[in-house]
């Protein structure tokens, strides 16, 4: 059975990439036998010196149970200063590239110093997702021409839904006490299509996504 939830913290969820620390990964999570794991430092968080946490994940991303890094990323409201929001985050996209596995990246108010970093770090022979998205179509506009997958949850922008790209589109669980499956017949119902169809274009993306 393929994986259809791109983003989820509770250990519990199906078909699901369950985001854990580097720690919990390398010293076993137990989680549902359909999901799996990706491994990264919370920008919340994090201190200003994320040496010992980063050497972590490196062991951790070496791990077959981990399909891909994160998540990481950058939040304007919470977390330490930014520079070191943005170190880590470099830090995880390093780790990602070496190892040829995807970027899960949390993005609250920081679209643009993402999107700059990104392109600092180019080429990327990675995929990268920003997930539960929320933002408006112009944010939407913005990380689509730069590369990146938008991952949709249980409450999102319902125009940047429908801008958005089927090919280019994920859904999420994130830490909701809901299955997958209510988030795709929400998203289904915005773009006014089949829920049955949404859910194969979805797990398709996700297959081609950890690819």
């Amino acid at each position: 059975m393929e994986l259809l939830d791109c983003h989820s913290h509770r250990p519990e969820a199906l078909r699901a990439v369950i985001a854990v620390s580097p720690r919990q990964a390398i010293e076993g999570v137990t989680i549902d036998g359909t999901s799996r794991l990706a491994a990264g430092l919370h920008p919340w968080w994090l201190g200003d010196n994320n040496a010992r946490e980063e050497a972590l994940l490196e062991r951790a991303a070496a791990l077959p149970t981990v399909v891909a890094i994160g998540e990481t990323g950058l939040d304007t409201l919470r977390g330490p200063a930014m520079e070191a929001q943005l170190a880590a985050l470099r830090r995880h996209i390093a780790v990602a590239e070496a190892t040829g596995k995807p970027l899960i990246v949390h993005c609250v108010r920081a679209s643009g110093p993402l999107i700059k970093l990104w392109h600092e770090t180019a080429p990327h022979r990675v995929r990268a997702l920003v997930h539960g998205f929320r933002g408006n179509v112009n944010v939407a506009r913005a990380l689509l021409e730069a590369g990146f997958y938008l991952s949709f949850g249980h409450r999102f922008n319902a125009d940047a839904l429908r801008f958005t790209p089927p090919e280019r589109m994920l859904a999420e669980t994130d830490d909701a006490p809901l299955p997958i499956t209510d988030v795709i017949n929400t998203m289904a119902a915005t773009l006014g299509i089949d829920t049955t169809a949404l859910t194969e274009r979805l797990q398709a993306n996700l297959s081609t996504f950890l690819s």
